[in-house]
């Protein structure tokens, strides 16, 4: 079960009127007002990033995924590694296999993953 912070910790997030947002995408707080996007910037900044990001093409935006993807993965990868450094390439990706799927998952997509991970 999820606690929630003290009231004395609670930081509320910057008033927002002037942005848009898609009320699918819209997460509530304890306050029911919107969550920011980012705490340390301005509503007009914040209102002119989601404006740039509604101009962009479906390429644009699948690109800039797929590199936040392949980098978030490198650096899983790396901390993994740092963590095990006598690991093989393979015990690498099996162990960001486990961190992304689940040991279960992992040991059924991967049956040999019980031998590597399980040292």
């Amino acid at each position: 079960m999820l606690k929630t912070l003290p009231e004395r910790l609670r930081v509320a997030p910057p008033a927002c009127a002037a942005v848009r947002y898609n009320p699918a995408m819209v997460r509530a707080n304890d306050t029911g007002r919107p969550v920011v996007l980012s705490h340390d910037s301005s509503p007009e900044s914040q209102a002119l990033q989601v404006e740039l990001w509604r101009r962009m093409s479906t390429v644009e935006r699948t690109r800039i995924i797929s590199a936040l993807t392949r980098s978030v993965q490198e650096l899983s990868l790396a901390g993994i590694r740092r963590r095990n450094p006598g690991a093989t390439d393979r015990e690498c990706m099996l162990r960001l296999a486990a961190l992304k799927l689940g040991m279960e998952m992992t040991l059924e997509a991967y049956p040999d993953a019980a031998d590597l991970l399980n040292r």
